[in-house]
């Protein structure tokens, strides 16, 4: 769909993150705070596109330097984030930074029956809340847990999904 148009299936936003390759075991409890950490930066996404783009109902050219701008400081107050990105009607148009993940652009999540991709989209839309892969290798390479968080807009026969 065209930036700045309506989006009749909702958005999606994905935040992407490294995983160390050691064993977890051992260091499980401090990798369950950096995970932890690194969700509450998925509620922020979230806040800012009910605020800047889910109440504009369009995602134009400036809200998404908007985007950058605001992802920007995101990623540098916690190492480790590959990437956010948004996905109106479930479709990534939109990832942050976009070097080195371009191959995420136009990555349809409810049609990919992938691990990590087609399943955690549509738990976090029936949870409504946000939902994570298991570790996997990642289509820009390495290894990565992906975590999404569904926005439902309006209500009924109206309702619109929203992943992030």
């Amino acid at each position: 769909m065209a930036s700045g148009g309506r989006y009749p299936d909702g958005i999606a936003l994905t935040c992407l993150m490294y995983i160390p390759r050691r064993p977890l075991n051992r260091y499980a409890q401090d990798l369950s705070a950096i995970i932890y950490k690194r969700l509450i930066l998925l509620h922020a996404l979230a806040s800012f596109v009910d605020t800047d783009i889910v109440n504009s109902n369009s995602f134009t050219t400036e809200s998404k330097k908007r985007a950058e701008s605001f992802l920007s400081g995101l990623r540098s107050s916690t190492k480790g984030i590959r990437n956010f990105a948004i996905a109106p009607g479930g479709n990534i148009n939109f990832v942050s930074p976009l070097v080195g993940n371009e191959k995420a652009i136009g990555h349809e999540l409810l049609s990919v029956p992938l691990p990590g991709v087609k399943d955690v989209s549509l738990r976090a839309i029936e949870i409504r809340d946000i939902a994570h892969s298991t570790p996997y290798e990642l289509r820009q390479g390495g290894l990565g847990l992906v975590a999404r968080k569904a926005i439902i807009i309006g209500t009924g026969n109206h309702r619109r999904s929203v992943t992030r």
